[in-house]
């Protein structure tokens, strides 16, 4: 579920703000609906990366507890 949670927020990262190509100051118009995109979509790397932080700690800490039990 929290790799499911990671793939969505970095599909929105990336449709917010890396298929972006702004301007020197931060900025990109889109002529046909006459908008202006700031580059603040970064901050959907946050929860995708701390998602996939989470799964992996979790991933890690089962691997470590298996290995911890099969020595006894």
């Amino acid at each position: 579920m929290l790799l499911v949670l990671s793939a969505f927020f970095f599909w929105v990262w990336y449709e917010r703000y890396l298929s972006i190509d702004f301007n020197e100051l931060g900025r990109y118009y889109d002529p046909e609906a006459q908008l202006v995109y700031t580059d603040a979509g970064f901050v959907w790397c946050l929860p995708a990366f701390g998602f996939l932080l989470w799964a992996t700690l979790l991933v890690l800490l089962r691997l470590w507890r298996r290995k911890a039990n099969q020595c006894r």
